[in-house]
């Protein structure tokens, strides 16, 4: 599809990646907070490990758990300057295509395809989902298979 349009694939998860081969002042920006983050990380680590522990009963969640991902991620406004600077490179004059939208520096796809529209807002987004089944030979499907292919069905 890029080659027949002659756009260019922007794999999504090697944005930081792409200024960092480069030297850009922008993988220094994104290094620099992501080194504070991992400092803001540890101190809260710290700082629970030295608050007492209660004993959890059975079935109680621990709200004070650490989600040490969010301390991977970068800022939005970050991203969205790092993707409109790929975007003014030569290679995407005819426009870009995004792939790998998952990656370690933001929460998910959804936020992914957030940080997409809010970088070019004057543009039509269209979003083609690929969905790869694997085949089991000889295995029977699950119920919860058996029923998605069932509602897959009605939808072609």
């Amino acid at each position: 599809m890029a080659q027949e349009h002659q756009r260019c694939v922007i794999r999504l998860d090697q944005i930081v990646d792409f200024w960092q081969k480069r030297n850009h002042p922008l993988y220094e920006e994104a290094k620099e907070y992501l080194d504070e983050r991992q400092v803001e990380l540890e101190e809260r680590k710290l700082e629970e490990s030295k608050k007492k522990k209660k004993k959890l009963k059975p079935g109680e969640v621990d709200e004070s758990a650490i989600n040490e991902a969010e301390y991977g991620y970068l800022k939005k406004e970050l991203i969205i300057r790092m993707l409109n600077k790929r975007l003014e490179e030569e290679d995407c004059n005819a426009g870009a295509i995004y792939d790998c939208l998952a990656s370690e520096y933001w929460e998910d796809e959804k936020a992914a395809i957030e940080i997409i529209c809010e970088t070019q807002p004057e543009q039509n987004v269209q979003m083609v989902l690929f969905n790869f089944q694997t085949e089991r030979q000889g295995e029977p499907l699950t119920p919860e298979e058996e029923e998605k292919a069932e509602r897959e069905s009605h939808i072609k």
